[in-house]
């Protein structure tokens, strides 16, 4: 008697776990000891298909629906790093998430303006270009309201003036200018603006790129911190953190 077997059915990753409830479930739990006792972090790992990245999706999907009452002043970001892995990028990806849910990156987007300077894509000579960064910045737009008479670089300009150098003071002034205005120009946001000052004289577009990280970090503690009577809670998802982990 002949047995004819047909092509073994595959069962996908996807048919057998599909609930997630015990991972949803240990992420809300960290996440009740992230409030009450300050960062943590949790780890999500198998083999390729079995659901890591549909589960951050579900728990995304969770928090903007406000599953919880938890979630009132929770923000999150998402980035996966299959799709590049270079720290400026990374920044920006999360800088643009993070401006539309009221964050602004003052320390951030000046010391961006000073490495495109240091790489030579804000050259000295193209004024407009060097308006239309400064111009994008929430942060920026705020000191410049207040101004009564100079209100772009090129009023600056004077014969003989190097342009850079004119630029970049400028921009710094303003900085400055934003944190006193919002009550957070202390000790820690002088000595930072000294280390990225003197990253930018070094003239070595290396040194402002390692510091960029943490001045983004300092932008989003600034907004954390400025929490009107409500803390507020930013969760991070990493999404194949097994690229970041054998890159660096």
């Amino acid at each position: 008697m002949a047995i004819t077997i047909g092509p073994k059915k595959r069962r996908t990753a996807m048919r057998e776990f599909t609930d997630r409830l015990e991972p949803r479930k240990a992420f809300w739990k960290r996440y009740g000891e992230m409030c009450s006792k300050g960062s943590t972090i949790i780890s999500y790992y198998g083999a390729g298909g079995v659901g890591k990245s549909s589960l951050l999706k579900k728990l995304m999907d969770e928090i903007d629906n406000r599953a919880t009452h938890l979630l009132e002043n929770v923000f999150y970001v998402h980035y996966d790093f299959d799709n590049d892995l270079d720290t400026r990028t990374t920044l920006q990806d999360f800088k643009s998430q993070l401006a539309k849910q009221g964050c602004e990156f003052p320390l951030f987007e000046t010391g961006d303006f000073y490495y495109q300077f240091s790489t030579g894509n804000a050259n000295e000579t193209d004024v407009p270009k060097m308006q239309s960064i400064l111009d994008k910045s929430s942060w920026f737009n705020k000191v410049k309201s207040n101004w009564s008479k100079t209100t772009t670089i090129v009023d600056l300009l004077v014969p003989g003036v190097n342009v850079a150098a004119v630029a970049i003071s400028f921009v710094g002034e303003k900085l400055i200018e934003f944190w006193k205005e919002n009550r957070t120009f202390d000790e820690y946001h002088r000595e930072i603006n000294y280390r990225l000052n003197e990253a930018r004289m070094s003239d070595n577009s290396h040194e402002i790129y390692k510091l960029l990280p943490e001045l983004f970090a300092r932008d989003v503690a600034d907004w954390l911190e400025k929490s009107e009577g409500k803390k507020k809670v930013l969760v991070v998802f990493l999404d194949t953190y097994e690229a970041l982990v054998n890159e660096t």
